[in-house]
């Protein structure tokens, strides 16, 4: 919608982990690509800088509840135990998404944007996303480098909340090959700041906070007191979110990886 200027849904974009290489070189320029993979095994020409990366980070809790939410939608679970045992999986380097557990694919993150001043990336917060829409798309526009103008950003702001996206995804312009049969009840769940709180036992949240305790405290990035704090210090500490990744203008880049 930003790009083009309309405010027609396109479906799904391109998923780096999952459709084709041929297929992903093929697409209309300039390109969109999506993908949850590490920074460590993306091509290298984004390292070099060719293209931009959008760079989207959750807190982690919430990430849990959506993920959480995705599994028990698809029609051929990736895990069928119960909810103690999807959260450990989730805590571990043994889980489907992220490329392995969010604090190794959000280290790898944050280690590659730290030390590569070529990498051209932008960090979105999700709950500042929420909390401030259109100052965000602007901030994203900008970067871009889009010429925009107040009316294209709230058309954006208006076209773009969760509700609405939800409800296009589950039209057939939303139904892509690889989705329309996988998902019983769709695949969004809520977009909510906060809904951890509606999944996680006491048992359970005070697992979770133990695991970032072990895995940040010989860190010097992250510390366990951002990734155990409330949404405000979230913000202030992205680097302890799930990641959500968009490759924006690959009209050079061919994916060998």
């Amino acid at each position: 919608m930003l790009r083009y200027g309309t405010m027609s849904y396109n479906g799904e974009h391109g998923l780096l982990e999952f459709h084709d290489k041929s297929k992903l070189d093929s697409l209309n320029h300039p390109r969109t690509i999506v993908t949850h993979l590490t920074y460590d095994i993306l091509p290298s020409s984004i390292k070099r800088g060719v293209g931009k990366v959008v760079y989207v980070v959750r807190n982690p809790k919430d990430v849990f509840a959506s993920y959480k939410y995705f599994n028990n939608a698809l029609s051929s679970r990736y895990y069928k135990g119960n909810a103690d045992g999807f959260l450990r999986k989730f805590l571990s380097n043994e889980f489907f998404g992220s490329g392995g557990s969010w604090f190794t694919c959000t280290k790898e993150w944050t280690d590659g944007i730290t030390s590569n001043t070529a990498l051209q990336v932008h960090t979105i917060m999700y709950e500042e996303l929420k909390k401030d829409t259109y100052g965000e798309i602007e901030k994203l526009a900008k970067f871009l480098e889009i010429d925009y103008d107040d009316d294209l950003l709230r058309s954006v702001v208006t076209n773009t909340t969760f509700d609405k996206l939800k409800a296009d995804h589950a039209t057939a312009a939303g139904a892509t090959d690889r989705w329309a049969d996988m998902c019983e009840d769709g695949r969004q769940k809520v977009g909510f700041v906060g809904d951890w709180k509606n999944e996680l036992t006491v048992s359970q949240n005070e697992l979770f906070d133990a695991v970032i305790q072990e895995k940040f405290t010989n860190s010097t990035r992250v510390s366990p007191a951002d990734a155990t704090g409330h949404v405000a210090e979230y913000c202030e500490a992205p680097r302890t979110a799930g990641v959500f990744i968009l490759l924006f203008h690959l009209e050079q880049i061919r994916f060998n990886i």
